[in-house]
């Protein structure tokens, strides 16, 4: 993969989840899904995925699982703000639960973020 050093390179796959990429999630409804659909991003990542796993460069999920009701939610950051006035993402849901295309692989390391960033404040 592009004279990457395995043992180094990893690939992220982020925010593949259902209630953000599946035309019935909560952002689905908005129109979202449809642009995922019309792009080809799952396609086109799971592939990149399938990659990185024949080649072996480790593949990290990065997912956001929220406390129902949201209550520690940022809501000066719009995306966020959405996701409350939605109720999507909760933990433990479909609509937090990953896309079937895109879920992790046994002992693929899973990232749980609460907030826009990933590496920022995330355990």
């Amino acid at each position: 993969m592009l004279g990457l050093d395995n043992n180094s390179a990893v690939l992220l796959a982020m925010d593949f989840q259902n209630d953000i990429v599946d035309a019935k999630g909560k952002f689905g409804t908005q129109a979202f899904a449809g642009h995922v659909e019309q792009r080809h991003v799952i396609e086109t990542a799971s592939q990149a995925v399938a990659a990185a796993r024949d080649k072996g460069v480790a593949v990290v999920h990065v997912k956001v699982a929220l406390p129902d009701g949201h209550p520690d939610i940022n809501m000066s950051a719009p995306l966020f703000a959405g996701v409350k006035q939605l109720g999507a993402l909760i933990e433990g849901t479909w609509g937090a639960d990953f896309h079937p295309a895109m879920k992790p692989a046994e002992g693929e390391l899973i990232i749980t973020k609460q907030s826009v960033s990933a590496f920022a404040g995330t355990d």
